[in-house]
This record gives C-alpha cells, structure tokens and sequence, in this order.
C-alpha cells in the first residue's frame, strides 16, 4: 500500500508534486554498419562565403571495431546515485571513408584513418569525426546537422591544414619537413602473425627520421624491433608499455643510435637509451657509458647477470646492485638478502631500484637518503619491515605499492610529503604513526590497508582524494588543525569507523567522504558549508541535524537506508537526492529561513517518507518541483 505523505506548512499555497515530470527515452547509439547520410550540410566557419559541399556520407571500415569507453564518477556512491559522466562509443578501424557530395552532384572520398566518436548524452547524439585530407576545405571545420535513430545528432569533421598526414599500408606518418617524416601509428598490427616489427627507411616518398611518443601504444606482442639507419628521433617513454620486448637492433649506419646485444645506446655508447623490459642475458655496460636514466633500465630485473667493461669508473656492481662509481646511488638491486642493510655511502635511489623484489623481507635505509622515489619497492611482496631514515623528506608516488605483507610505518619527524598510492594495498599495514611536520598526503596514500587508528597532524593541510580508502578495521581517527577539508572517499568504506569528531577547521565535507563507512552519528559545527555526497549510504545513521551553516548537501544522506528522522537548517540552497533511496525515513523538520529554488530534483526519491514539517519555513513561498520524484 502506497503511503500518504503528510505536509504541514504555515501558508496556503497549491501543491503540484507530480506536474512538469517528463519522461526522457533512453538514447539510442546510431547503428553505423552501413552507409548513413548526414542530411543538411552548416557552415561553422564565418571564413567560409558558399561551401560546394550539400551532403557527407560516413562508410564505415569494415569490419567495424566499436569500443566502449566512459570517463566520470558516482556522484551519489551507489546504486541509484545519479551518474556524471561522458561516455561515448570509439570507432577505431582505420579504413573509415567519409563521402563529400556536391552541389553539382559530383562526389569526392577520402579516407579517415583517425578516429570517429558517438557520444550519447540524453536526447543528443554528438558525432566527431577527426581526420585528414588534401581535397576538403583544409583547417575549416565543417558541421552537418542530421538526424539519426530519432536523436539530434551533430557530426563534426576537422580537416588538418597542413595535409601531413602519409597513409601508407602498414604505417601512418606525419611530415616534418619536404622529404622526412615521423611515424605516428602502426596499422592493423597483429602479435599472432609475427613479433619482429621492423621501422621502415621511408614512408611513401619521406625519410623516416623519428618516431611518435604514442607510436607503440596500446600495440602488444613485440619481442624484437629494429630500426632503420636514418632515424634520429626516440622519444624517452615511447617503450614504457613494452613489457614483452626483448632486443632492440639499429642498422649499423646510422648515426645516432647504436645497439649491442639488444639494448639501445647512443652512436657514441656514452649512454643506454633503453633496456628491453625482458631481456634475460647478460647485460654490459660499455666502457664510455658515463649515463643511465632510471627509466631505460626499469626492466633489469630479469638479466642474468650484470658485466661492466674494463675502464668503466662511473658505475659498480656489489652483492647483485648496479651502483654509480662511488656508491652513493644505487641503480637497480637485481639480487639481494631477504634482511637487507643499506650501504652507508648510498644518498640517492633511482626509481624502481628494488621493485618486483619478492624474496625482500625488511630494509633498513642508509642514514643520509632523502628521497624514497618513485615505485621503488612497488610489488615487493614479502617486505614486512621498513626502518626509514631520520633524513628522510620525500616519500614519492607508489614508492611502497601493493607491499601486502608490510605491517607497520613510523615516520621520522623529517618527513613532508606522501605521494599518490604510496602505500597502496598494504593490507597487512594495521600501524601508522605520522609525523608532526607532514605536510601533504597524496591520492590513496594508504588505500585498502588495514590500520586501526590514525592521527592526523596539525602541521597537514593538503590531503589527497581517497587516502583512507576501504580501510576495513579502522575505529580510530583524530583529525588535525591544519586542514579545512575532508576529500572525496577520505574515508569509504571504513565499516567499523562508527564515531568521528569534526573540528571546527573544516568547512567542507567532500563527496563519499564517510560513504559506506560505519558511522552511527554525526555531529557538525557551525562552520561547515557543504556536505555533498558526503555521508550517503551509511546504514548505521538513524538521526541527523543539518546546522544552518550547511548550504549545499546534494545527495549527502542518499541511501542511508535506517535514518527515520532529520532537521535540516535554515541555510541549504541545494539539496538534490538528500534523501533519496532513505527506505525508513518517517520525518523531516526543515528550519525557518529556508529559501529554495524552483528545483529540488529527487530530495525523496524512493523514500518512504511519511512527515515533512515546513511550518517554520516562513520564507518558502512554494514548493520546488521534483521534490518527491519517484
């Protein structure tokens, strides 16, 4: 049986709950397996006095490759939230063909070998097609309005200006000069036929001198690639996702690269370019080499063993450690005791120099290392100890990620900075004791650990999202003076977190704050100025009082599935989904000065409210619309 909502207000106005809903049909992605004409053809450009264009046709390659992709977040946390997103369909075949029709009914084609996005947001359909030409209006972007499936949809097509762009067969180039180009992107590359990619010479009539920082992205399977002589261009990242790449050759002419045994150097072996991430022989550092960036040799851990010509003075190996010629920075540690005691000498540690080390129980650091860098016991799975240095200054990002059997973290006092998932799935970590003097604490620091109480410095005032993150046995926190905000998912997912003491430096409580978490009560000052998102689906609240300080609390209690009774403040402007999906909800008090908007979208929705009390609210003319929806 339907429950009757009952209202006591202190005017007479007309209630109209239910007018002004709208119901909006789902939308529906064009299905573009076959030849779809884009209808009225619109100048976008002022530049542009009569277009010869009237009509487009988009032939899509064949077969037709869509992939789904969506980039946003759950603003309310949960099932039912309302969902901020773009999401959109990626057409990425590379045999696209877009159709130029005439006014005079002649037509012209072209490829597009870039790629075509659906986006589909509600009633608008928005397709872009990104591409390049010599034969369409170069660098004039064109806009055809049609409509498709029963949607509005916009297709937008950007011609490059300069006409660049080389299609060749295997390949896709861009010129860089009257007879050299840089390779872009492989076509059609499939690991299954072969795993030797070998860089052409030339594309089309062009020189190939270089190679796109994104050339070998999302292409899996190359074991062994070789290079021609007249390139001259190697971006540094351009093999960071080569994880199964093996040698590298260079042609014996060119002059500016070089290799041996598989790995890149300079054509004067002064330094290592890049090391194949698994190479599994004997690794040798030439005698010149005086240069070794840490992300050449990230993949080191899996040679053999380490051989440095005789006359080498910049570099060592000792005890299975690739160090520099005095020992105080250490490289990469292909081998090294379980209970490991750092070199006095060592000040300085490249990025990941231990990690993917599962034999490593505990380390104790040399006294003058200040910086524990990037990813540098990421994976090391077995360390359950770490005593870190009274130098320390900089924990850097992921430093200490996915150690799952570390247990415990003191920080010395010299300690400022924790970058983002430094501590990252520890799941063992049930103590942590922060320094006063900390001063930034990165995105999900300490995501899904396990510590039990956690003390917040005075001294912190910049938190990341998420660092407390599903932190299942957490009772504990004491919040610091130095911040004035608790951030998105601080603590989501704390189940046993059931009491929290909010000091009066916060003004804002961030989106999925405490959601999910154990809380049984919450009690705010009067400073606090908004709590989106913030409490929602804490099933441990019965009652709440929203201080009249609070104007913005979309979403804040949506899903708290036992809260039966609130009192919201004088203060609130916004207040979307408040209650939404509050299945025991009975009453709701609102406070004297309230003045809403026209629109509350979904304060009730799928709630079984029985009570609402605006009595006091001697300001509030009507009731805004959408209020209960649902």
């Amino acid at each position: 049986m339907r429950k009757v909502v009952s209202f006591i207000m202190s005017f007479v106005m007309t209630i109209s709950v239910f007018s002004n809903f709208s119901v909006v049909a789902d939308a529906v992605v064009a299905d573009f397996n076959e030849t779809k004409t884009f209808g009225e053809h619109k100048q976008a450009s002022e530049d542009i006095v009569e277009s010869p264009y009237v009509d487009v046709e988009f032939i899509p390659g064949n077969p037709l490759v869509i992939d789904e992709y969506t980039n946003g977040n759950w603003s309310d946390c949960g099932y039912g939230a309302r969902f901020e997103y773009s999401a959109y369909d990626v057409i990425h075949k590379e045999s696209n063909i877009i159709k130029l029709i005439k006014n005079n009914g002649e037509t012209e084609e072209f490829v597009c070998n870039g790629w075509v996005y659906l986006n589909s947001d509600d009633e608008i359909l928005n397709v872009e097609v990104n591409c390049d030409t010599t034969d369409w209006a170069p660098g004039k972007e064109n806009v055809i309005t049609f409509t498709c499936v029963g949607l509005v949809c916009e297709v937008n097509i950007t011609i490059n200006e300069n006409n660049a762009i080389i299609y060749a067969e295997d390949f896709i180039a861009e010129k860089v000069s009257d007879d050299s180009c840089i390779i872009l992107r492989i076509n059609n590359w499939k690991s299954s036929k072969t795993d030797v990619l070998d860089i052409p010479e030339t594309v089309g009539e062009y020189s190939v001198v270089g190679i796109d920082k994104d050339f070998l992205k999302g292409i899996y399977g190359i074991a062994v690639l070789n290079l021609p002589s007249t390139i001259t261009q190697i971006p540094g990242n351009v093999f960071e996702n080569c994880y199964v790449l093996q040698e590298i050759n260079v042609h014996e002419n060119n002059q500016v690269f070089a290799s041996v045994n598989g790995v890149l150097y300079n054509k004067a072996f002064t330094e290592i370019i890049y090391f194949p991430a698994s190479f599994t022989g004997e690794f040798i550092i030439k005698a010149g080499v005086t240069q070794l960036p840490a992300e050449a040799i990230s993949g080191l851990d899996k040679v053999a063993s380490i051989v440095i010509e005789e006359g080498n003075t910049a570099f060592a190996v000792e005890d299975g450690i690739l160090y520099n010629g005095d020992f105080t920075k250490i490289y990469k540690a292909i081998s090294v005791d379980a209970d490991y005691v750092m070199k006095s000498t060592v000040k300085e540690i490249a990025d990941y120099a231990f990690s993917d080390n599962t034999t490593l129980k505990s380390v104790v650091f040399a006294p003058g290392v200040t910086v524990i860098p990037y990813g540098t016991f990421d994976n090391c799975t077995s360390l359950t100890s770490v005593i870190l240095p009274e130098s320390l200054v900089s924990i850097e990002a992921f430093a200490f990620h996915w150690n799952t059997a570390l247990e415990r973290v003191d920080f010395p006092a010299t300690t400022v900075s924790v970058g983002e998932s430094a501590f990252f799935n520890c799941k063992s970590l049930s103590e942590l004791n922060l320094n006063e003097g900390l001063q930034t604490l990165g995105d999900s620091v300490f995501y899904r650990a396990t510590i039990e109480k956690v003390t917040l410095p005075d001294s912190l005032c910049d938190m990341g999202i998420s660092c407390f993150m599903e932190n299942g046995n957490l009772t504990d926190v004491t919040i610091g003076k130095g911040l004035t905000y608790i951030p998105e998912n601080t603590f989501y997912g704390c189940g046993k977190l059931e009491k929290i003491n909010i000091p009066e430096n916060i003004t804002i409580i961030d989106s999925c704050a405490f959601s999910f978490s154990g809380l049984t009560a919450i009690s705010l000052h009067d400073k606090v100025t908004k709590i989106d998102d913030a409490f929602s689906y804490c099933s441990g609240l019965t009652e709440v009082n929203i201080v009249d300080s609070v104007t913005s609390m979309n979403g804040a209690f949506s899903g708290c599935e036992n809260l039966t009774y609130a009192t919201v403040g004088c203060g609130v402007k916004s207040m979307d989904n408040a209650f939404s999906y509050c299945k025991n909800l009975e009453k709701v008090i609102f406070g004297g000065e309230l003045t809403i908007g026209d629109w509350v979208y979904g304060l009730f929705l799928n709630s079984d409210i029985e009570f609402v009390d605006f009595s006091e609210c001697n300001k509030l003319e009507r009731l805004p619309n959408y209020m209960f929806k649902g």
